[in-house]
Order: C-alpha cells, then sequence, then structure tokens
C-alpha cells in the first residue's frame, strides 16, 4: 500500500542525503494503517515536483521509540510519558508547514503517532521539458482549445 505525505524541508533533505532512516508520522493516514513493508511518497512542502519513495521496513509506537531511544528523543529511558508527548511534538515539527495545523489538531485529538524506519527506494524529480510544453500544446489544440 502507498501513503501520501508532505514533510518538513530540512527532513526531506535529511532522509534524500541518506542522513536519516526513521521519521515520525500519524499511524493513519487517510483512514489507512501504516504498516511494514508499505511505501511512503514523501513530498517536498516547497516544490511539488519532488518526491522521495521509502518502503516502511519498522514501525514503533512513538512513545516507545522515544523511550527506548532515550538520545533520540532527549529523554532517559525511565522517563515515557515525557518521552511520549516529546514524540508527539516532534511529529508536529516534522510536518509541513501547510499540515502542521493538521498534526496539531491531530495529536489534540490523541491520534498517535508512529516512528517508522524505512529504506529509500527511490528520489523523484518531474521536471519541465520544451516537449512536455509542445505537446500540452499539441494536446490543447486537439481538443480545441487553442
Amino acid at each position: 500500500m502507498e501513503h501520501y505525505l508532505d514533510i518538513e524541508t530540512e527532513r526531506f533533505e535529511k532522509i534524500k542525503e541518506h542522513e536519516v532512516t526513521w521519521i515520525l508520522v500519524p499511524r493513519r493516514v487517510a483512514g489507512r494503517e501504516i504498516g511494514i513493508g508499505d511505501v511512503l511518497k514523501l513530498y517536498h512542502p516547497g516544490d511539488p515536483t519532488e518526491a522521495i519513495r521509502v518502503e516502511v521496513t519498522d514501525v514503533q509506537t512513538a512513545d516507545a521509540a522515544a523511550a527506548q531511544t532515550g538520545t533520540d528523543a532527549g529523554v532517559s529511558k525511565g522517563s515515557r510519558a515525557d518521552a511520549g508527548a516529546l514524540a508527539e511534538s516532534r511529529a508536529v515539527a516534522e510536518v509541513s508547514a501547510g499540515s502542521r495545523t493538521d498534526a496539531a489538531a491531530a495529536v489534540g485529538a490523541g491520534q498517535e503517532f508512529i516512528r517508522v524506519s524505512f529504506v529509500l527506494l527511490e528520489w523523484m524529480c518531474r521536471l519541465e521539458t520544451e516537449l512536455d510544453e509542445l505537446l500540452r500544446e499539441e494536446e490543447q489544440w486537439m481538443q480545441g482549445l487553442l
């Protein structure tokens, strides 16, 4: 199953450069739960022609992941409640500015976030070429729009 998400520019660049192999995301995207083997298509918020496809290799609850990796979350392993709150605030920070209010509302509504580990499948960038423009004009001409 493929899920579509917008993510923060900084996180997008780190994934693209192979510096990051996990991200906090909502447990459900468009009503479907994310699981191992699913594909996430992560969009660059500032450039809709650029995206990254990753395959989910592991799924953990956000609070368990934060508590397990105390250094990652900046909290001790014994502080699960704090780790969960920090994980949720990180999840809000990782989504794009356009989705930030939705993510904040989701946290307020008790939506669960999960930590997803992944492998990078591909980086995609759709470049507009002169041929694309000519094909678009030809299609418009065929439909009588020009």
